[in-house]
């Protein structure tokens, strides 16, 4: 099963950097495509991206005027994923403060396989640098299955 993963990027160079490398560090690489999407970040900033594209061959494009508005650059992201890679199995999107740990696809993966009957797919998980925590969510157009999901969750927490 592919995932296709977005990553936003707006400065930060030393996040962006530990965002991509704990990506490919703790996800088989034959599992997922990534696009990342710079908003016109620093030079320092376009630089790490530069750098991480030669080394591990994601697709990457940058704004060249600022958007500063999330949602807007993240249906671009989406639009770019369909665009280079075409329909996958799951699309998760994330920002450039993430870190990817290991497991953490597979273990989402498995929140899906409870209840196959969903129409749609929308998963999260995220370790965040400044609340020093770490979230699971799931999303699903059915409240039950939204519940499930939150209690299946829970096993990726306590790891």
């Amino acid at each position: 099963m592919t995932t296709n993963v977005t990553l936003l990027v707006h400065n930060r160079p030393h996040h962006t950097k530990q965002a991509i490398e704990s990506l490919y560090q703790n996800t088989p690489n034959q599992s997922f495509n990534l696009v990342v999407v710079n908003d016109a970040s620093d030079e320092e900033t376009a630089d790490v991206l530069q750098r991480l594209t030669d080394l591990y061959g994601f697709y990457t494009y940058t704004f060249k005027d600022t958007i500063g508005i999330v949602g807007k650059v993240r249906n671009h992201a989406i639009n770019l994923v369909q665009e280079v890679y075409g329909q996958g199995a799951l699309l998760y999107c994330s920002d450039n403060d993430v870190y990817f740990t290991e497991g953490w696809l597979a273990d989402l993966i498995a929140n899906f396989e409870i209840a196959e009957q969903i129409g749609f797919k929308l998963l999260g998980a995220y370790s965040h640098p400044y609340q020093q925590t770490e979230k699971v969510y799931a999303g699903m157009g059915d409240y039950g299955v939204h519940e499930k999901l939150a209690v299946a969750s829970q096993s990726w927490l306590m790891r």
